[in-house]
């Protein structure tokens, strides 16, 4: 983040997922000395933070393509994949992001610097830049309209809650040594605490209110949330509950 402000200046939102690194005190302290807003994203819900799943896709795909067999050297082609994405014409502006942050091409390091330093330097300036960021901006506010019309026409709109409701989340099937695909779905019970908007809640697990610990609690979105109270919910929370209960004693 010191050298991102450092060349760019301090940014106005951070979006982050709720990795320890973005959730540590030291951080917390930095985005509010430097008048940053931080938001943290719900729990399992990589499509709050689109953009940054997208040029992660962008960048794992590249390093596919680079590292070939040498798997445990990818990070040394990571300087080339950043300019290549960086210089890279955007789909929907049309134009290299350097060109709108810079006003100028950087000259090309993967193919003939020989001839690319022979070049004159007013061909790197880019003409009118100010117009050529008007005409992205419009481009991507376009864009962003043609995608909310998909995303809303395949959307199923989700269940609203309110404080005190409770509820179970959906569980994080991720690898523990073991396949968890035949666990139970959906964990809990939960009670909603706040409710956040965006279609987020803040949710506290009911066991800590009886005094088995400090009160966790959690952010998760709509829709891996589901209202509880189905006989097979509660026969799967007890049973959820019983094997956490298990795990603690050992």
């Amino acid at each position: 983040m010191d050298e991102v402000t450092a060349i760019f200046g301090a940014p106005g939102r951070v979006i982050t997922d709720r990795g320890t690194a973005f959730t540590a005190r030291k951080f917390e302290d930095y985005c509010l000395a430097n008048n940053i807003s931080h938001t943290k994203t719900a729990v399992g819900s990589p499509r709050a933070n689109g953009q940054v799943e997208r040029s992660n896709r962008t960048v794992l795909n590249a390093i596919r393509c680079m590292v070939g067999e040498k798997t445990t050297r990818w990070d040394e082609q990571l300087p080339k994949i950043q300019w290549s994405v960086n210089n890279m014409p955007n789909a929907t502006t049309r134009v290299t992001p350097s060109s709108l942050v810079l006003s100028y091409r950087p000259r090309d390091i993967h193919q003939n610097v020989v001839i690319l330093a022979l070049q004159q330097e007013e061909n790197n300036v880019v003409e009118d830049a100010a117009e050529l960021r008007e005409q992205a901006i419009r481009a991507i506010e376009k864009g962003q309209r043609t995608q909310k019309r998909y995303f809303d026409g395949h959307r199923r709109k989700p269940v609203s809650y309110e404080v005190g409701d409770m509820v179970l989340v959906e569980r994080d099937l991720t690898a523990m040594g073991h396949s968890r695909k035949l666990e139970q779905r959906f964990k809990g019970p939960y009670v909603v605490r706040k409710v956040l908007g965006n279609e987020r809640y803040e949710l506290e697990e009911i066991h800590e209110r009886q005094g088995r610990g400090r009160v966790r609690t959690t952010v998760y979105a709509a829709d891996r949330i589901k209202r509880w109270g189905q006989l097979e919910d509660l026969e799967g929370c007890e049973e959820a509950m019983g094997d956490e209960d298990s795990e603690s004693e050992e």
